[in-house]
């Protein structure tokens, strides 16, 4: 998100603002991404994990990328400001 602010007739202020995992909410996996099985026909007892979503995909865990560094994807935020002449 940038927002430019004229200063001057030639100088501008640009403020920038990156937001990474701001709501916070889990990206889930695929259904069965592990090899689950779906069961025996007409056997409830053996259908406990057919289709179900059983985990989470790794976030990015820093701002340029995942598998950085960090074991948890948390929120950030990247401001920045600069004066163009």
């Amino acid at each position: 998100m940038s927002k430019y602010f004229n200063l001057t007739e030639r100088v501008r202020f640009r403020f920038d603002a990156q937001f990474y995992n701001a709501f916070s909410h889990a990206n889930s996996n695929f259904p069965c991404a592990y090899g689950c099985l779906a069961g025996i026909p007409g056997v409830g007892s053996t259908l406990n994990d057919a289709y179900t979503i059983t985990s989470t995909v790794s976030q990015p865990t820093s701002l340029l990328g995942s598998g950085l560094g960090g074991d948890n994807p948390v929120r950030m935020i990247a401001i920045s400001g600069r004066i163009e002449f």
